[in-house]
């Protein structure tokens, strides 16, 4: 079994995007990549960093050019930022793929993101009152994605990947 082109995980901070992608590519055999990582190993800088020392605008640019390296590359399951569907019209472009939104309640997102800084949140620290805030701002691009899941548990998951995105 195999993809024939990119899978996008989309989702709030802390929604598993990582963690899931890396079980969906481990358990299938797939590339993986965390557009994240891949932009703070391409430009040598934390996403933290770049922002104290930039902008998240300057960001968000850079970002959107690593998606259209990404998106005719080599097939791959690629866990996206956050934001990235959020700004420009990249969800529009995301969405000519397959896409996964990774639903998960603001109540969980803080719980998963404890102690986990991120360059979004005020301090890098999330409380629920900004959480909530993202969350409504950002749901509506997420939900332009071509499939939802709400399932925690990865062997739900991963049988929802088998059937939708497994040639």
């Amino acid at each position: 079994m195999s993809i024939k082109k990119p899978v996008f995980l989309v989702g709030m901070p802390g929604s598993g995007k990582s963690t899931i992608g890396q079980s969906i590519s481990s358990h299938f055999k797939l590339d993986f990549i965390d557009m994240d990582v891949l932009f703070e190993i391409k430009f040598g800088i934390g996403i933290q960093e770049y922002w104290d020392q930039r902008s998240e605008l300057e960001f968000r640019i850079l970002e959107r050019k690593l998606l259209f390296e990404l998106m005719f590359s080599t097939p791959a399951v690629i866990a996206t930022g956050g934001g990235l569907p959020c700004w420009f019209n990249n969800m529009y472009w995301i969405s000519q793929f397959d896409t996964l939104y990774l639903s998960v309640k603001p109540e969980e997102l803080l719980e998963n993101l404890q102690n986990q800084p991120r360059a979004i949140f005020k301090d890098g620290k999330a409380d629920l009152a900004q959480l909530v805030d993202l969350y409504y701002k950002r749901n509506p691009f997420y939900k332009q994605a071509k499939h939802h899941i709400t399932a925690k548990d990865i062997p739900t998951i991963l049988n929802f990947f088998k059937l939708h995105f497994l040639i």
